[in-house]
């Protein structure tokens, strides 16, 4: 069997609720979720339940969380596009990085792209502290924002970088001098490593 849990959704960056798509938009209308970090319920009972309609399988998925308590809980959801430009507004707050728009009449089929995922997309003045890898040819960086301090702060590291953006940037990078405020080593946890399941250290090349 086809492993059970694993989706995908075309993603599309949005500066604004306005980008959501239109409720006609997929077929037999659609749903929209805010987007969690979570997990569905495609199996229940012992029932494969891939096959039928989402409309369906959330309607079994409120079923069987009828009687949950926190912190377990369902996500939101509605068919209503303006609802939806709402929590895309208003949740960013709270964590929630976009909304997903799924086809309120189709199936559960793995690997195919037939979500579309709206996160938002901000525009963020950031400092490149560190890099992942070598110096001329960094495999990611690693960038800092300073906080009311005044202290650089680690933000979050990029994906990994293209082989022609290795060369470019590590054309231009320097080692840090003496006193920069990161350590050499970091805890995975830093950077995002509870979500990716990341064990061993980080080694950062300061710059």
């Amino acid at each position: 069997m086809a492993n059970p849990v694993r989706g995908a959704a075309a993603v599309a960056l949005a500066r604004s609720a306005a980008e959501l798509p239109a409720a006609a938009a997929l077929r037999g209308g659609t749903l929209y979720e805010p987007k969690w970090d979570g997990f569905r319920a495609i199996l229940v009972v012992a029932a494969d339940v891939r096959s039928l309609p989402l409309e369906r399988r959330r309607q079994l998925l409120d079923e069987l969380g009828a009687e949950w308590r926190p912190t377990l809980h369902l996500s939101m959801v509605t068919d209503q596009l303006q609802q939806a430009r709402e929590w895309f507004d208003e949740l960013a707050a709270a964590g929630v990085e976009g909304v997903v728009a799924k086809a309120a009449a189709g199936p559960y089929v793995c690997g195919a792209l037939d979500w579309i995922k709206v996160k938002r997309r901000e525009t963020l003045d950031v400092v490149l502290g560190a890099v992942i890898g070598p110096i001329t040819r960094p495999e990611a960086v690693v960038v800092g924002r300073y906080d009311e301090n005044g202290r650089l702060r680690i933000a979050g590291r990029s994906a990994p970088l293209q082989p022609h953006v290795c060369r470019q940037l590590g054309a231009q990078l320097r080692a840090a001098d003496p006193g920069h405020p990161w350590p050499a080593v970091l805890a995975p946890a830093a950077l995002g490593g509870r979500f990716t399941g990341a064990r061993d250290p980080i080694e950062l090349t300061l710059v």
